[in-house]
């Protein structure tokens, strides 16, 4: 099934579920755009957690859409050597 116009282009800034981490819904920065593949990359980690998903992947939210989506979250925030804050959305997973 091909996704012509997905509209997603490198640069743009996204929330992402983490494929390792599921709890966990970060901002991310779109790096690279291949048909409907999209390499993502998690603002504040390093490279080596960068993750290639679907452009209709239930995993991918607009910015802000978290918060509109989802009804339980906890911000926790950190610092990266003296760089900018990253802000990570913890979904809360009641088991």
């Amino acid at each position: 099934m091909d996704c012509p116009n997905h509209g997603f282009k490198v640069g743009m800034k996204l929330e992402a579920v983490d494929l390792m981490e599921p709890r966990l819904i970060c901002v991310a920065t779109v790096k690279r755009v291949v048909h409907r593949l999209l390499s993502i990359h998690f603002d504040g980690w390093d490279n080596e957690y960068d993750q290639w998903v679907d452009c209709e992947s239930p995993d991918i939210y607009p910015v802000g859409g978290v918060r509109a989506t989802l009804r339980a979250l906890e911000f926790s925030s950190s610092v990266d050597g003296g760089g900018p804050s990253v802000y990570m959305f913890v979904l809360l997973v009641d088991k």
